[in-house]
């Protein structure tokens, strides 16, 4: 296992080979069908009343740095790719377990801007790339700890990560399954997967 660290960023899980082997596809394969899946997953297309929050919490959440770097307008209002709808719903979901919001822009900026040569660079194809994984009905979480750092990772990769580099005392998880499946209103998409365990249908019920 590799720990990916880069420029003013830090993951707490390890990612396994897995994502080498999957996510540079995803983010670069000029293949009709990855750039047909990162246009739907990455273009600016929904209306600020599908984020799933009230219009003074998108303005606040604005204000303080911590959406995408957007400046797609409609009737002056932002427009939000999928990608970002989701990323919302885990802002949602970390504010209600009390994280401040000074914290979350740490977050914001730790899982989304990289440092190339050229200087930081936006790039939100991380959490696209994982939504995917999510709808392949892989287990997803967003880990976080109370510095701000934090990372998308296979819930496989966080347990065998446990084993070689305990995580921080204090860290919350949010379940990309749940929330996914909250947005699609499809409570069934939430269910824990057991590709890990070799367990019967009978043995689920």
């Amino acid at each position: 296992m590799s720990r990916k660290v880069e420029k003013n960023r830090e993951f707490l899980v390890f990612h396994t080979s897995w994502y080498g082997n999957h996510f540079p596809d995803f983010a670069f394969n000029e293949e009709e069908n990855y750039v047909f899946i990162r246009k739907q997953l990455l273009e600016p297309n929904h209306p600020v009343a599908q984020t799933g929050a009230t219009y003074r919490v998108i303005n606040n959440w604005d204000a303080n740095g911590l959406l995408f770097d957007n400046t797609e307008r409609e009737n002056g209002w932002r427009k939000f790719s999928f990608t970002e709808l989701v990323w919302i719903e885990c802002l949602v979901e970390l504010r209600k377990l009390g994280v401040p919001v000074a914290t979350l822009k740490k977050l914001r900026d730790n899982l989304f801007i990289f440092y190339p040569e050229k200087g930081p660079v936006f790039d939100p194809r991380e959490l696209a790339f994982f939504i995917t994984r999510v709808i392949q009905k892989d287990d997803i979480m967003l880990i976080a700890d109370a510095e701000g750092r934090g990372n998308f990772c296979l819930a496989g990769d966080y347990e065998a990560s446990q084993i070689v580099q305990p995580l921080p005392a204090s860290y919350v998880i949010v379940s990309l399954n749940t929330v996914y499946a909250r947005m699609r209103r499809r409570p069934d998409l939430a269910r824990k997967n057991t590709h890990l365990f070799p367990i019967s249908e009978k043995e689920l019920e």
